[in-house]
């Protein structure tokens, strides 16, 4: 690949503990970089649940494809000045690199279509949202017949 490429999403969740008082938290982070090196970690607090770390190298037309999916989402024509902070449940954190340029979004977890629809750029954090889940989509299966496992950590 010629041009530089880098992209990583994080997704922190948090979920209040039994004793409702303190929460816990899961982070899902996957990273690809312009060799086709993909990093995926899944470390969960949760029930003492072991951290997961998995990477594969992907072949030049599989890391085309993953780009592909990001130019044709067209991200890197949005801003996150109007999306809603990340908040007590979490946060989803996205950076990419690609034709010279660097942007870098933080924003609170959406996990259904229906919760963007009502913040102040609709169209915007869909393209963000539709982008991710494609990504998380995408990779998770690639992880997963690479690995002849589930990504999760689940048996």
């Amino acid at each position: 690949m010629e041009e530089e490429f880098y992209l990583r999403f994080q997704c922190v969740r948090k979920k209040k503990n039994r004793d409702k008082k303190t929460y816990v938290s899961d982070t899902l982070s996957i990273e690809v970089t312009g060799d086709g090196l993909v990093t995926y970690k899944n470390i969960s607090k949760y029930k003492l649940s072991e951290e997961v770390k998995l990477s594969v190298n992907l072949t030049p037309i599989v890391l085309e494809e993953i780009v592909a999916m990001v130019d044709e989402s067209n991200i890197f024509l949005e801003s996150d000045s109007y999306w809603p902070e990340p908040d007590e449940f979490g946060s989803w954190e996205i950076e990419i690199v690609r034709y010279n340029e660097h942007i870098s979004f933080l924003t609170k977890i959406f996990t259904y279509s229906g919760e963007f629809k009502k913040t102040k750029d609709p169209e915007g954090v869909a393209v963000l949202f539709y982008l991710v889940k494609n990504l998380e989509s995408f990779i998770h299966s690639l992880l997963n017949s690479h690995q002849k496992r589930i990504p999760f950590g689940r048996k």
